[in-house]
């Protein structure tokens, strides 16, 4: 596994050594691949649960003679290019030079597929012949089949799961289930960013997956162990880094992982010998300096109420109560509906969420 030239990488999993705490997490979808659970693993964009799943399939393959295979459905739009990514995806992680991936290939060509390799990854890509939807179904169905007769244990992730609610093939929810239920030596990551689809697939008695994984809600990294993983880095690589800066960069970024990642790596690519708080928050305004005119993109597609509304939001870090006097005087929206109708359309786009302390629920940007 390469060693990446920044301690801090934006993406890519390059190691335990470049991965912090998620102890408990990895041990949990471990402990439910072993004994035979679907895990539903639901964070928020950037939160790192894709990192956190490429660290627990290191882990079993370190550990366990059970295989893995990462699945990203995020741009698939169709059940025929979910069998595509699937089948792109075991080609990918099993070489054809290997015994099973001289197998893979061997039941592949029984589908009519085309090979070739990404633009810009290099990677191989496979794509099945066209064919009608009911076909299409019975490849899906051959595939899952073939993966489970194999001698060995396998845990698959599809990650942005919820991205096959927006199939036109409104049975797919129900032939994933009936077909997912039968397997006996496949087991199931669903994970996904969308919080309020996701619970409804998997909780709501209506829907084909209900009550037939053990759910995760993956949060932010404990603030002291990320202070310790952070202070380590910089240290082994010859640059100081103040505990106050640190402190500041875990709550200005809400210890949200990609953020805390970027304000970091940043730091590093700087090669400061001493970073004080005063050198974070520069390099921090700098950064976000270069992201105004994303912001500004934001501002053209939302309403005016909209944006009112995200503007008050912004203003404290937790916002309980959106239809209290304050909060509507604070907004000037001055109606419960407005900001209610407001709320809904800024989380559908993800750049508002809920969530739960002892307190109780709120919004946050």
């Amino acid at each position: 596994m390469k060693t990446p030239k920044n301690p801090f990488p934006l993406s890519g999993y390059f190691g335990p050594d470049y991965f912090c705490d998620r102890i408990e997490e990895t041990n949990r979808l471990i402990s439910n691949a072993e004994n035979g659970v679907n895990t539903t693993l639901i964070s928020l964009r950037r939160m790192g649960k894709s990192g956190l799943i490429h660290h627990t399939f290191h882990s079993i393959s370190e550990n366990s003679e059970q295989k893995c295979v990462y699945v990203d459905l995020f741009f698939t739009q169709n059940q025929k290019e979910f069998i595509n990514v699937l089948a792109s995806s075991l080609v990918q992680t099993f070489p054809q030079t290997t015994k099973w991936g001289k197998a893979i290939m061997g039941f592949l060509q029984k589908l009519r597929p085309t090979f070739s390799f990404d633009p810009l990854t290099n990677l191989p890509q496979v794509s099945l012949s066209e064919a009608p939807g009911n076909q299409v179904e019975e490849s899906l169905s051959a595939t899952l089949r073939f993966l489970d007769e194999q001698d060995f244990g396998l845990v698959v992730a599809l990650d942005e799961f919820q991205q096959i609610v927006q199939y036109p093939e409104k049975n797919t929810e129900a032939l994933l289930r009936t077909l997912i239920q039968n397997l006996k030596n496949v087991r199931f990551i669903f994970s996904g960013s969308s919080k309020s689809v996701l619970t409804e697939m998997f909780n709501s008695s209506k829907r084909p997956f209900f009550s037939s994984t053990n759910s995760m809600l993956l949060g932010p990294i404990d603030t002291s162990l990320y202070h310790d993983f952070i202070f380590n880095h910089f240290k082994a690589n010859k640059q100081n880094i103040d505990s106050e800066a640190i402190h500041w960069i875990l709550e200005t970024a809400q210890v949200h992982t990609f953020y805390v990642q970027a304000l970091c790596n940043r730091l590093f690519s700087e090669k400061h010998k001493h970073i004080s708080l005063e050198v974070a928050q520069v390099s921090a305004y700098r950064r976000v300096k270069e992201e105004e005119a994303k912001f500004s993109q934001y501002r053209s597609m939302l309403t005016d109420n909209q944006w009112k509304l995200i503007l008050a939001l912004g203003k404290d870090d937790k916002v309980y109560q959106t239809n209290s006097k304050h909060f509507l005087q604070n907004s000037r929206l001055y109606s419960s509906s407005v900001v209610n109708r407001g709320l809904e359309s800024l989380k559908a786009a993800d750049l508002v969420y809920d969530e739960f302390d002892n307190i109780g629920r709120y919004h946050r940007l």
